[in-house]
């Protein structure tokens, strides 16, 4: 190539300022380097751009016609930038994650709304999947799991963006009446367990729950029940209509617990999860508008 942008861009200077000394000085490049980068251009080009002496700066014919012309295109370019600038400041731009109807719907809620309100520019696009995915295959700007024992901590950056998840078991005061509340984990082999359907997995989610006399035990019951669903409020809505205990995390029935709707059982066998973690890949750690989320979602330790 004859003339690249840059050596275009140092020429226009050059003669904007009519001194190398000072278009090397704006340009943050020596006055020695500049001249170089002149005469390599000029003999690229196989024509004399600029008279100069030790007094004075003056373009040749061909200069004066290719700063005529170049001139107002520059000003094009840098205005074309500023632009795009001034989108970045008003934080146009689109965000892709992945998650959980939990994560989304309950924990992460209020925080994504005020994000959204003091963003208004940024378009929010939440995918609500229990499977696991791949970032990058599937273009999600960042994605949202609990925990980080499994994540390849060299492939992804993560941010904690909420408390622990608690679980509970939980069932309605006429199904309970009817059927008697369970004094441990064993006993729900005797109740109608309300049993959430995983699509990823094609089975049934068991029961996690933690012996009290035995901290570090974990004790799995497979639930059985007469109503199955593969979505978390379709298993709150059985409850609250007496089909028997769900087993659902502690913040998608608090209302329901407030106001008696429903009860929890073995809040001495409940079981605590990791947080949730915001992860994206590390070259996405430049991203503007993916740096106001952080800054809108991380929990501080």
């Amino acid at each position: 190539m004859k003339a690249n942008l840059n050596d275009l861009r140092a020429f226009i200077m050059i003669v904007r300022t009519q001194s190398f000394t000072k278009a090397a000085a704006q340009m943050g490049l020596t006055q020695s380097a500049l001249s170089h980068s002149m005469r390599n251009m000029e003999m690229r080009l196989g024509v004399k751009l600029l008279e100069r002496t030790t007094r004075n700066l003056s373009l040749t014919e061909a200069g004066e016609r290719l700063f005529q012309r170049l001139s107002p295109l520059m000003d094009d370019i840098d205005q074309e930038i500023a632009n795009l600038d001034k989108m970045s400041d008003n934080n146009n731009g689109v965000l892709r994650l992945s998650g959980s109807e939990h994560a989304f719907n309950y924990v992460l809620w209020q925080g994504l709304s005020q994000f959204m309100h003091q963003h208004p520019h940024i378009q929010l696009h939440l995918i609500a999947d229990t499977r696991p995915v791949d970032l990058t295959t599937e273009r999600f700007d960042a994605g949202i799991r609990m925990g980080v024992a499994e994540m390849n901590t060299q492939l992804y950056h993560h941010v904690r963006v909420s408390d622990d998840v608690r679980m509970c078991i939980v069932g309605s005061p006429k199904y309970l009446a009817q059927h008697g509340t369970p004094q441990n984990a064993y006993d729900l082999q005797q109740h109608d367990c309300i049993a959430l359907h995983v699509l990823a997995s094609g089975k049934l989610l068991n029961w996690e729950l933690i012996d009290p006399t035995s901290p570090k035990t974990i004790v799995q019951i497979q639930p059985q029940g007469q109503f199955i669903a593969s979505q978390t409020p379709l298993l709150r809505r059985a409850a609250l209509n007496d089909m028997g205990l769900a087993w659902l995390p502690r913040d998608t029935v608090e209302e329901d617990l407030r106001s008696g709707s429903l009860k929890t059982v073995l809040d001495d066998w409940a079981i605590h999860y990791s947080a949730y973690y915001l992860y994206f890949p590390h070259h996405r750690a430049q991203s503007p508008l993916l740096a106001l989320l952080v800054d809108a979602l991380q929990k501080s330790d």
